[in-house]
């Protein structure tokens, strides 16, 4: 009796190892090419530009289930749930890199990547994500490390985000402490626009310093300033007084000398050449030749 419990308890575990391992679906299988055209599965490790290439197809629906596809590199590969995979490799890529938030971003973060080895410097934990094909769906093992077993990932930003012997995606579990950086004294305020006719401020800037702005340049305005037309008033007066005065000046000495009022000089005027008259007093005609 004894012995058929036992026989009927190992043929369960194994039954469930079976199982499980048969739920177990890798998101990416890969082949090896034989020389009668044959595909034989077979082991391949990842680089971080074969994935890149890889999440490009996906995002571009180039992929299609259990359809068979070459890498340029020769890899041979299938996916045979590629919108399922490509949904977790987004997640889990934007879990590490919080920025990747378009497809251009999260494949930059793939590319970039770093390729190692799970080691004991690696102390952050994650989910790793299969898919189930015996439920359906997709599952995780939580809490998971590859430190054992030595796996090679591709790190994002301190965080295992891809493994590289079956694409599986591993999401981290919280958060990431990470060193605050040094304070640093904040950078000096930008330097004054400048304000030469090519590169002029704004004009509520060039409105507020016209004043300022406008010292020592030339009036543009053809329209006199009020101070210019207060000195021109002044210079018309002085010059209307003066010629006044001396309009006056001209006539007073015009009139005195008309004046009969004035005493006789005693000069009597001089005489006058074409005076013919021989009857003058004292002065004899001159005698005729004739």
């Amino acid at each position: 009796m004894k012995k058929c419990m036992v026989f009927l308890l190992l043929a369960l575990l194994l039954g469930l190892k079976s199982v499980g391992a048969d739920s177990y679906q890798h998101w990416i299988t890969f082949y090896e090419e034989r020389a009668n055209k044959s595909m034989v599965e077979t082991k391949h490790s990842l680089t971080r530009l074969e994935m890149s290439d890889i999440y490009g197809a996906l995002v571009g629906n180039k992929i299609l289930p259990n359809d068979v596809y070459r890498l340029s590199t020769g890899v041979v590969y299938k996916i045979p749930q590629p919108s399922l995979f490509l949904e977790y490799i987004e997640r889990c890529v934007k879990v590490a890199r919080p920025s990747a938030t378009t497809a251009q971003l999260v494949f930059e973060a793939i590319s970039t990547s770093e390729r190692t080895q799970w080691g004991n410097d690696i102390s952050v934990r994650v989910r790793n994500y299969y898919y189930s094909s015996l439920n359906k769906k997709v599952q995780f093992n939580d809490n998971y490390s590859g430190a054992d077993e030595g796996v090679w990932v591709l790190v994002i930003d301190g965080t295992p985000t891809i493994k590289c012997d079956c694409g599986n995606p591993l999401e981290r579990i919280g958060e990431m402490v990470k060193a605050t950086p040094p304070k640093q004294d904040p950078p000096p305020p930008p330097p004054p626009p400048p304000t030469d006719d090519n590169n002029q401020a704004p004009k509520k800037v060039l409105k507020v310093n016209k004043s300022v702005q406008d010292l020592g340049k030339p009036n543009q305005d053809p329209r006199p300033q009020r101070g210019e037309i207060k000195i021109r008033i002044g210079d018309v007066v002085i010059s209307l007084g003066i010629l006044t005065a001396l309009i006056l000046l001209a006539k007073h000495l015009l009139g005195h000398s008309d004046d009969p009022d004035l005493p006789d000089q005693g000069i009597d005027p001089p005489p006058n050449p074409g005076n013919t008259n021989t009857g003058g007093p004292g002065i004899d005609p001159p005698p005729n030749g004739g």
